[in-house]
């Protein structure tokens, strides 16, 4: 059977089985205060279309995962997230600080230009434009006091504008509470084998200062993972920093919620994090042997990074009667500050072998990024449940300035030159250092938005929804920003602009044929905004070019859009023991933004490379026997280039090229609970896996015959604990099996240099957490 038939067979057996399980009776919610709401032991509420909702009615592909559920599978980050969530794929930069990252949904991905996955913290966005290849990424919250995180699936672009093209994430913070005292703590210690010991300490309090009227929940967490990668002297193979790749995270919040009358509430919040990273993950191959854990880089400097944000947000609600009134006004700081290493890539640029012929003459490099963001939204939507007509409508307006700096150290340049030419620098490049850089690049963009959209579900009868929405977005771009330093020649400075009016529609149809079962199609598109660019190093980068029939690079990328074709069923049965979920989808993006790397130079530019189709199922369910929790869910996706694009003799992009390399992923876990007196035994196993990933095709612009496709991992971790009224004590072994997958990149196919990045090693730890 081939593959398409394939799909297709499964996908209509998994509906086949959702659709003739036998009926089920649903249990009543009470929800309060927007917590997470448990019905049949399982079911929480989730706002995914901007209002509370139970899991099982909302007609999409959503994930949402409880603190309870983070605490049980020992989430601490987006790795951790993008881990335990099919058709989600989490992948870092193996260059320079390591931090950059790049996150997919459904295939959905790109490492350049604005977000194709929204990133959201409560109401605010928080994702970045990547303007350049190196500067910027994503950050994001890590896992404490976090009420929930729900990962919609699919284009967004409705409710949740631009940039959510292959879906979003939502990372919700915990309300204070109006009318108890309630808390929440958590501690950890572990030790990774052939690494550093582990530990965090956090504690959140909810008070109410004036009994329903006023509330304050206040929070404090750090967190310090050791290190498992020794930065040795490539020559002696004396340790310099052992462990270098440590970090260690802060994050704190205070939140007021504050009763004005009977109707109207208003929950002013600020939310502060700084990671800090000793050293970059990043091991050299030829120094490293996984299979007996000892993992090195020869790097002649280390790699730090600081990466800090605040975010202050005021939240009002008020009861209009059978409307409701919401508005979100943030303020998003950001500042990244990373460090790399590029000392063997100067070398290999100049001299074409990566070793400084001097031990001193050594090349650090500055990454500076932040981020300003000022955001407002307001929306009226329906509150009657009774009604046939449920509608949301709003108003939306984003104002971002951001700042990407990079530059390489240039004092070990005025050595290198002389002693390797017998000229200074500026004889022998035509121009000197350019404010002490040997690379000088800094850019400063400014985006707006401003939208207007609606969404309405209608019931034509008590078992079947149309769902309409249609949002209205203009989006304007601008940059300025200079190239300059003995690399890139005389300095050039740079500025373009680019705006666009997108309208981002969504249809969908649901059927509810019971209580038990729910089956929806929906057909939703999502938009990626365009942009301008400065251009790259004329000199060193003139045979790239060349390859390409280009004398400059291109300064401006238009904008792609994704079609998304969905059905799906939700399902519980058993009386609600049983619940099945599963979807198919077929996505076709057009005129995709993507970066062209320049293998010589090691730069590169943005540009549109054509269409490609993603089309694949999601599957997932909960059984719950007793004591007994069973879960499992399995993801499918097959994203490829529609065709082949070539500029002037050399190949972008290859019809049939995966833009998701990994094709299958899936999680599975089980739980057993074994009351003893006045306490509750448990014992969990979880498992997940990713497939192997499949290479870049040999005709395609920077191949590297000697890269093998990522291999495939599997992840088990063990959790045993014992839990009485609000604590909980557990021991966990995560990485059970020590499974350290390699994967190898380098940056020049000119010499065999080689780095990689695996998994952290098995790690035992106990964790307490206190609920209250």
């Amino acid at each position: 059977m081939n593959k398409h038939r394939q799909f297709l067979a499964t996908t209509a057996l998994s509906f086949l089985l959702v659709g003739t399980s036998p009926a089920w009776a649903q249990s009543g919610t009470d929800a309060n205060s927007g917590d997470v709401v448990v019905v049949d032991e399982s079911e929480i509420i989730i706002t995914a279309n901007r209002r509370e909702e139970l899991l099982s009615k909302v007609p999409i592909s959503v994930v949402a995962l409880s603190r309870q559920t983070l605490d049980l599978q020992g989430a601490r980050s987006i790795d951790d997230i993008a881990r335990l969530t099919p058709n989600v794929q989490f992948s870092r930069q193996q260059f320079g600080s390591g931090n950059r990252s790049f996150i997919a949904i459904r295939g959905i991905r790109s490492t350049v230009g604005t977000a194709t996955t929204g990133i959201y913290i409560d109401d605010t966005p928080i994702q970045v434009r990547t303007v350049r290849s190196a500067t910027n990424t994503n950050i994001y919250p890590q896992v404490f006091d976090l009420e929930r995180i729900e990962v919609l699936k699919g284009p967004q672009g409705t409710l949740f504008g631009a940039g959510s093209q292959g879906g979003t994430i939502r990372f919700l913070t915990t309300e204070a509470d109006l009318d108890s005292l309630t808390g929440y703590g958590r501690t950890e210690i572990s030790t990774t084998e052939d690494g550093a010991m582990s530990y965090e300490a956090g504690f959140a309090l909810s008070m109410p200062l004036v009994t329903d009227e006023l509330a304050v929940r206040a929070s404090g967490w750090y967190r310090r993972d050791g290190g498992y990668v020794d930065r040795i002297d490539r020559t002696t193979g004396e340790t310099l920093n052992k462990n270098t790749n440590k970090q260690d995270s802060y994050s704190a919040r205070v939140a007021l919620k504050m009763k004005l009358g009977e109707t109207i509430t208003v929950s002013p919040s600020i939310f502060y994090q700084k990671v800090s990273t000793d050293d970059s993950s990043i091991f050299w191959q030829s120094l490293t042997d996984l299979d007996a854990g000892d993992i090195r880089s020869g790097n002649a400097l280390r790699s730090p990074v600081d990466d800090e944000f605040v975010i202050a947000a005021i939240k009002t609600e008020a009861d209009l009667g059978n409307v409701t009134f919401v508005a979100n006004t943030s303020y998003f700081s950001r500042d990244m500050n990373s460090y790399p290493n590029y000392t063997e890539y100067v070398w290999q640029l100049f001299t074409g072998q990566p070793y400084p012929l001097l031990p001193s003459l050594t090349f650090g490099a500055d990454y500076l990024s932040s981020q300003d963001v000022f955001t407002q939204e307001a929306r009226l939507q329906s509150s009657d449940p009774a009604a046939r007509l449920a509608w949301t409508v709003g108003a939306f307006y984003s104002h971002s300035k951001q700042m990407d700096f990079e530059g390489i150290h240039g004092a070990s340049l005025e050595t290198m030159v002389p002693l390797l030419t017998g000229r200074t620098v500026e004889e022998y490049f035509g121009v000197p250092l350019y404010q002490g850089y040997a690379f000088y690049d800094n850019q400063k963009s400014i985006d707006e938005q401003i939208a207007v959209f609606g969404q309405a579900d209608y019931r034509f009868t008590d078992t079947l929804k149309a769902t309409l929405g249609l949002r209205v977005s203009h989006t304007q771009f601008s940059f300025d920003g200079v190239l300059a330093g003995p690399t890139n020649g005389s300095a050039a400075f740079f500025s373009g602009k680019q705006s666009e009016t997108p309208v981002t529609p969504k249809f969908g149809l649901t059927w509810e044929p019971d209580q038990r079962t729910m089956v929806y199609a929906s057909a939703a598109k999502g938009f990626r905004v365009g942009g301008a660019q400065g251009g790259v190093a004329a000199g060193s980068c003139a045979a790239d070019l060349a390859t390409l029939g280009l004398t400059s690079a291109p300064t401006e990328y238009g904008a792609d859009e994704v079609w998304s074709y969905e059905v799906g069923t939700k399902s519980r049965l058993l009386g609600g023991k049983l619940s099945v979920e599963a979807s198919a989808f077929w996505i076709d993006w057009s005129q995709i933004q993507a970066r062209v790397t320049l293998p010589s130079c090691g730069v590169g530019f943005m540009t549109n490379v054509g269409s490609a189709t993603s089309k694949g199922l999601d599957l997932g369910a909960a059984l719950r026997l007793g004591n007994l929790s069973l879960e499992a869910a399995v993801g499918y996706v097959d994203a490829t280039y529609d065709e082949t694009l070539q500029i002037g003799s050399a190949t972008i992009v290859a019809k049939g090229q995966r833009l998701a390399r990994s094709p299958w992923s899936g999680s599975a876990s089980a739980q057993y609970d074994l009351p003893l007196g006045d306490v509750t035994a448990y014992g969990r196993v979880n498992y997940q896996f990713r497939s192997e990933g499949s290479r870049v095709p040999s005709i395609v612009l920077g191949y590297d015959g000697t890269i093998p496709g990522d291999p495939a991992t599997h992840f088990v971790s063990l959790r045993a604990g014992v839990r009485k009224d609000t604590l909980n004590i557990s021991a966990f072994i995560d990485n059970l099996f020590n499974d350290r997958p390699n994967f190898i990149s380098r940056q020049f196919t000119s010499v065999p240099f080689y780095d990689g990045t695996t998994t952290r090693p098995r790690t035992f730890g106990l964790t307490l957490t206190s609920n209250f």
